[in-house]
């Protein structure tokens, strides 16, 4: 089943027995999910296997280092691989760049800069990115400077993991926006209802209203205690091991 956010609205409501309509008010429970997405957005993300990903790309000029990136939305959090956009995709592969802190650029780049030329047969100039942040009157602006400097126009591709995506939620404005972790819906409506159990009032009875907390409270630790091991399995199960080297079946002698 679909959890759409007023299915999530409605079900942490439930949860908390449904109280008075403004405590908590409807921009509390938008709060509330919205704080507990992102946090198992994050969770996902700091695994090795990267959970929300997306891609922007950008041109370089001759002569300039530094580039600002630019994303639709905002949403990015950190990159994960560069590689180059050849202009013949066809018969021309993709080169990954190398990364490396913007501090220690021109440091990496005077060793490696020894046996200067194009990137292997890519007919791009960059073997080198840095990433970093600027802080202007904008805002926060992500920019990367390349090594060598870039000779001519040649496009690149920046593949990032997604970090604020619940920007584009609220600029939507669509109730009907479907959230992710969908296997989950349990254990987040019970996380987020939790976090919410402090502002609920059901009536206007402070003493009643206690008694109502309290036991409340046990039946959603309950829950989480209860689903939590599933949902922290499913984060250790997106470590997926690397492979180092492989041998090549036809480097085995056969015939010995």
């Amino acid at each position: 089943m679909a959890n759409s956010v007023l299915d999530e609205v409605v079900a942490i409501r439930g949860l908390l027995d449904e109280p008075l309509p403004n405590a908590p008010s409807f921009e509390d429970v938008l709060e509330a999910i919205e704080a507990e997405y992102q946090q198992a957005v994050n969770q996902s993300n700091n695994t090795p296997n990267a959970w929300a990903k997306a891609e922007v790309q950008f041109t370089t000029t001759a002569g300039t280092r530094d580039y600002q990136i630019l994303t639709n939305d905002d949403d990015f959090d950190k990159p994960l691989v560069v590689v180059t956009v050849p202009s013949d995709t066809l018969i021309s592969p993709e080169y990954q760049l190398e990364f490396t802190e913007v501090e220690y650029l021109s440091q990496v780049w005077a060793w490696l800069g020894q046996n200067k030329g194009q990137y292997y047969f890519s007919s791009h100039d960059a073997q080198l990115i840095a990433f970093y942040h600027q802080l202007t009157d904008d805002g926060d602006e992500v920019w990367v400077s390349l090594r060598p400097t870039p000779a001519a126009a040649q496009t690149y591709k920046v593949i990032y993991q997604v970090g604020d995506w619940w920007s584009r939620v609220f600029a939507s404005q669509d109730l009907g926006y479907e959230l992710p972790f969908a296997p989950h819906k349990h254990y987040l409506r019970a996380v987020a209802a939790q976090t919410l159990l402090y502002k609920c009032r059901w009536s206007m009875d402070k003493t009643a209203d206690m008694a109502m907390k309290s036991e409340i409270a046990l039946t959603l630790q309950s829950k989480i205690e209860r689903y939590r091991p599933v949902y922290d399995e499913w984060l250790r199960t997106l470590v997926v091991p690397d492979i180092i080297s492989i041998e090549s079946w036809c480097d085995t002698n056969v015939w010995q």
